[in-house]
């Protein structure tokens, strides 16, 4: 059987006019954020020429369509980090910084180990499991649907697979310290995690307070001009492309 090469739809969403936006911030930003731009772009023009074909049915063709995917997603959630720079958002930088760092692991995996496909893939079952216990505690019309088919003969069997297979729940810092960066897990990762729960850490950018402690205001704006906050983000995520 031939195969083909698979297309990518579409082009991002970094457009020329939210580019040239980009690049009229101000001097002091204006080199870091043509790196960025350069390097979304190189990535871009790089994802279509990879070699992922179809049919995929070896363990090595399943591995560069799935890395292609990933890849895609990867320079998305960098292209949505860019876009909510340029209008001046901060704390959601740190947010969508860990959901990149949580695809950049998986896909330097996959990259690493085509054996690591089935693994990604088998982590929605338990996944699966905990919905479907979770389901069978309510009575709300939300699970109605899902509770009827959602029986202890389904949830036991399907617990039994996961445990006589062995099948791993996603563990993002087990898939960070397989590629050698569980430091950036523990560093990186972990200070991006108060962003993504609403921690208390995360409401020093929404308040504005005194020298003793006593808070004068709640900040609802933008900085257009990419607070030192956002700068490490961005930065941090070239440097990891890169």
């Amino acid at each position: 059987m031939s195969h083909r090469r698979i297309n990518i739809e579409g082009t991002g969403f970094i457009t020329e006019p939210i580019a040239e936006r980009l690049r009229a911030l101000p001097d002091g930003n204006r080199a870091l954020m043509d790196l960025v731009i350069s390097t979304v772009q190189f990535a871009n023009d790089l994802a279509p020429r990879l070699p992922a074909t179809s049919p995929h049915e070896t363990p090595e063709e399943k591995q560069k369509v799935i890395a292609l995917a990933l890849l895609v997603r990867l320079i998305e959630v960098v292209e949505s980090m860019v876009i909510l720079a340029s209008h001046g958002v901060r704390q959601e930088l740190h947010t969508l910084f860990r959901v990149f760092l949580d695809a950049y692991f998986l896909l330097a995996n996959v990259c690493s180990d085509p054996q690591f496909v089935p693994i990604y893939f088998r982590t929605d079952e338990p996944e699966r499991l905990k919905l479907l216990n979770a389901a069978a505690q309510q009575d709300h019309e939300l699970f109605a649907a899902l509770n009827q088919c959602n029986n202890h003969e389904l949830r036991t069997t399907l617990g039994q697979r996961i445990k006589e297979e062995g099948i791993q729940a996603f563990n993002s810092y087990l898939f960070a310290e397989s590629i050698g960066c569980a430091h950036i897990y523990d560093s990186m990762y972990r200070l991006s995690s108060p962003s993504v729960h609403s921690g208390p850490r995360c409401l020093a950018d929404y308040i504005e307070a005194d020298e003793e402690g006593n808070v004068l205001s709640i900040l609802h704006r933008g900085d257009v001009d990419l607070p030192p906050v956002a700068i490490p983000v961005i930065w941090q995520e070239v440097r990891l492309q890169g």
